[in-house]
């Protein structure tokens, strides 16, 4: 590393569980109910949402320093899912996952850095049932040092 253009990367987290989606009673219409006569597809829930507690930083550069989160939905069937990665700067970025993610459906997404800065991203899922997971926090420190 060279002395003035350095960067020092650091992530801080809290540690992070998975979050386990609650059981609801489904109020969904049986195939009697249905005009057509023919069987509604079953809608799979939210099993659990993880979002890894460390954040990985790469490319220490801050030209830019990517931050990378990692996160994992599992459900217990098909599903048509709707998340949401909230961030520290008041930014979102939706995401679908449509069909089954019994084995669990990971997912992720980044944000670059080019000077020095702390924040957190937060996994939502929003349908078929709301769940968050807890705050994963980081720093990035360029300069000096």
């Amino acid at each position: 590393m060279r002395g003035l253009g350095a960067c020092l990367a650091l992530a801080f987290a809290l540690a992070g569980a998975p979050v386990l989606a609650q059981n609801a009673a489904d109020n969904q219409p049986n195939s009697a109910d249905d005009q057509t006569g023919a069987e509604q597809p079953t809608q799979g829930t939210i099993q659990s949402v993880y979002l890894e507690p460390h954040a990985r930083i790469t490319n220490t550069t801050c030209t830019p320093t990517r931050v990378s989160f990692t996160g994992k939905i599992k459900t217990d069937g098909p599903a048509f899912v709707t998340y949401r990665w909230l961030r520290s700067d008041g930014r979102r970025k939706d995401g679908v996952i449509q069909g089954s993610a019994v084995d669990g459906k990971t997912i992720s997404t980044s944000w670059d850095q080019t000077s020095t800065m702390s924040g957190w991203v937060q996994l939502v899922v929003l349908s078929p049932k709301h769940v968050a997971t807890p705050k994963t926090y980081f720093h990035v420190h360029c300069g000096t040092g």
